[in-house]
């Protein structure tokens, strides 16, 4: 098996905002593979786009690796190793200067890296404006020309233009209408089939992540909960984070309710707030035990599927994973 296109070992990083001492990520490790599409889901706050600037290189970590094809990535980036890396932002109505074209837009990392002549260029941008749907016609016009589906249209383009093996992408259908994200969502996948391209997928959307994601990373208080396959994690959520997640999940039929893990909503937890030790969740979980105030736990279990956690919850019945694995193959179909 080759080895992973980008390896985060056991990364952390620490914020000192005056006398406060914030632990935005904290001993954080996973892998994406070439052409692999990992999602990193949690709430507001869990370190999700901390970890993305991690990899980027806008943030340093204060311990840990990170790795790209076998190299590892330190201080400032050089030119070869930026351009394996591109980033598609959360807003297409804020990642794009009004007063420039769209294709100054797009060429705008090709001139950064120096990349062909003045034709070369021009003639690039017009392959990338075909590839996400536009045509050459969107060259000189302004973004605010454009709609929200056609300025992220273009904020992938200018991802593609150097040629990346991996993408971060941080919430790049939040702010779209949900017919906007399904035809986003399309474009990503086919884009990735035809040029082999890795996704670091960052969401809040457990939606999104069942369409386009094959692995989920779960972030709880810029920790690791739970990780695996998108059918392993959707199936039998092990971790009580997890299972909270799914459960918060609207259903529109007695059969997606049937399916979905459930939650004691109506659980009394007095919590203390922000635990400074042990899982940073068990304020917040009524099937918290002494343990889980002690000590952060272990990854545990194996293979597609690990979790971190003293009381996990029990395993989903074989006859129910079926089930949910074929419902899971017909919303993908």
């Amino acid at each position: 098996m080759s080895p992973p296109l980008l390896k985060v070992t056991k990364a952390n990083k620490v914020f000192h905002v005056g006398s406060a001492t914030v632990h935005a990520v904290t001993d954080i490790s996973l892998t994406v593979n070439k052409g692999e599409t990992v999602a990193v889901v949690g709430e507001s706050g869990s370190g999700k786009t901390t970890l993305a600037n991690l990899i980027l290189g806008i943030e340093i970590p204060t311990s840990g690796e990170v790795e790209l094809a076998g190299e590892q990535l330190k201080g400032r980036r050089s030119k070869t190793v930026r351009r394996k890396i591109g980033l598609v932002q959360q807003n297409p109505y804020s990642t794009l200067n009004p007063r420039k074209s769209i294709g100054q837009a797009i060429g705008l990392p090709l001139d950064v890296h120096g990349i062909g002549s003045r034709a070369e260029r021009r003639r690039r941008i017009g392959e990338l404006l075909e590839k996400v749907g536009l045509n050459a016609g969107h060259r000189d016009r302004r973004p605010l020309a454009l709609s929200g589906g056609q300025r992220q249209r273009v904020a992938i383009a200018r991802a593609l233009t150097t040629n990346p093996d991996l993408l971060v992408l941080d919430e790049p259908t939040s702010s779209l209408d949900v017919s906007v994200q399904a035809h986003i969502l399309r474009l990503l996948r086919d884009l990735q089939q035809e040029f082999d391209l890795a996704y670091l997928f960052i969401t809040h959307d457990l939606g999104v992540v069942r369409v386009i994601a094959s692995r989920v990373v779960v972030m709880y208080r810029g920790r690791v909960v739970e990780e695996g396959s998108v059918a392993a994690i959707f199936r039998s959520p092990r971790h009580r984070y997890t299972q909270l997640l799914l459960a918060s999940i609207p259903t529109v039929s007695e059969e997606d309710d049937a399916f979905k893990p459930d939650w004691p909503w109506d659980a009394d937890v007095k919590g203390d707030g922000d635990p400074a030790e042990g899982c940073p969740f068990r304020s917040r979980c009524p099937f918290a035990v002494e343990r889980c105030g002690q000590e952060f736990p272990d990854m545990r279990g194996s293979g597609d599927h690990r979790y971190a956690c003293f009381n996990p919850r029990p395993e989903t019945s074989e006859a129910i994973v079926n089930l949910q694995a074929e419902k899971l193959e017909r919303k993908k179909a």
